[in-house]
């Protein structure tokens, strides 16, 4: 049983990155684990289907088997992460939104800045009505970046790993993001490494022999 508590914390929370290591799924192999979990008692807690907005097309051949027809079910929600293009990348998921309508929807949109000036500048070119997570580097003084966030409702990102030891962010650093994020009332979520459920040494990839590191 799974209390009302818990599932009020916990929906949605696992957003569903497949195409990315260490799994690095095909777009056809992502969109079935994604379709499987969908259809699981588990299917509560998961989140958005993330993939970078270029593959876009390549989602919509993949899936078109798997989505609702509109009106039967629960369009699926996706998270696209854009380039250096902006402006490109968005009309793709605008086009993709028009022409996918009741079956799937890009709700969220991901991008990075290194400055408040980039980040005012990538949001600008968004379309209205999307949920945009802006990646930040955790090593500087995130003052001007996450009043930028704010003043735009955009939320922050972190992130907290990858296939290599040096890419697991110091814990004092993402502490510092947190509570930097608390401050200033900007929601963010994390990204990378974040594979098991208790901190620990754990395998970077699924190679064997492959790099081993403490995991967030």
């Amino acid at each position: 049983m799974t209390s009302a508590s818990a599932k009020g914390l916990l929906a949605g929370l696992v957003d569903y990155a497949g195409l990315f290591p260490p799994a690095a799924l095909s777009m056809d192999e992502a969109v079935a684990e994604y379709a499987r979990w969908r259809r699981s008692p588990q299917a509560w807690m998961l989140g958005r289907f993330v993939l970078p907005a270029a593959r876009l097309r390549d989602f919509a051949r993949a899936a078109d088997a798997h989505l609702p027809e509109p009106g039967t079910g629960e369009p699926w929600r996706l998270s696209a992460l854009l380039g250096a293009d902006a402006h490109g990348d968005s009309s793709l998921v605008t086009s993709f939104n028009r022409s996918h309508a009741g079956r799937a929807v890009v709700d969220a949109v991901e991008l990075k800045a290194a400055s408040p000036e980039d980040a005012d500048a990538s949001l600008e070119a968004l379309p209205s009505g999307l949920t945009a997570f802006v990646e930040v580097p955790l090593g500087d003084d995130l003052g001007g970046l996450l009043s930028t966030l704010r003043r735009r409702g955009a939320r922050a990102k972190a992130r907290t790993g990858g296939v290599v030891p040096d890419a697991i962010p110091d814990p004092a650093a993402l502490a510092r993001f947190i509570t930097a994020c608390a401050a200033a009332s900007v929601p963010w979520k994390a990204t990378a490494g974040l594979h098991h459920p208790v901190r620990a040494e754990r395998a970077l990839t699924y190679e064997p022999g492959g790099p081993r590191a403490v995991m967030h």
